[in-house]
């Protein structure tokens, strides 16, 4: 089971303040959003909190690179390296016509440590339909967009990296 979830409290974070120096998307993520607003991902039974201030931020180049391979499907096979400190792991994909196999290597997602032992305990690759999986990604994509744009208007489009809130069909 694979499925991501946004909590309603993220919804509802107060106009903050625009820092001009900001130049992709990762970085106004990181401005905008404060430490303990975080999403949860549900990996086989495992809820995994990823922090929109440092995790997401870290990840988002590669959530781009990930739904941008898996919608171009020309690579039977590829490898996403999640490099942040606290989500840091490699997922291994396998592309089988409508369906993705995710091989999940954890090094770090922010759990306790037996928390994180039992996560690779019970590890087993994850079999989805590649429009749900990109359906769940397009869930954080959006909200980001909507948050993005909600703030800084009109300069969402001059980041780099925002071309993706152009890009998807939901």
């Amino acid at each position: 089971m694979f499925k991501i979830e946004i909590p309603a409290s993220l919804f509802l974070i107060e106009k903050r303040e625009l820092d001009i120096e900001d130049d992709t998307v990762g970085y106004a993520i990181e401005t905008l959003f404060a430490v303990d607003e975080k999403i949860l991902m549900y990996w086989n039974g495992f809820e995994i909190p990823l922090s929109m201030k440092y995790d997401i931020s870290d990840i988002w180049r590669d959530i781009i690179i990930m739904i941008r391979t898996i919608k171009e499907n020309k690579k039977e096979n590829f490898r996403i390296h999640w490099p942040s400190c606290t989500f840091f792991s490699t997922w291994c994909f396998t592309v089988d016509n409508n369906l993705l196999k995710i091989e999940a290597y954890w090094t770090d997602v922010g759990l306790s440590k037996e928390d994180l032992y039992k996560l690779r305990a019970a590890n087993t690759p994850i079999i989805i339909d590649k429009l749900i999986f990109l359906s769940e990604w397009y869930k954080i994509i959006i909200f980001v967009k909507n948050t993005l744009f909600s703030v800084y208007n009109n300069s969402v489009r001059n980041l780099e990296y925002s071309d993706i809130f152009f890009e998807i069909e939901v």
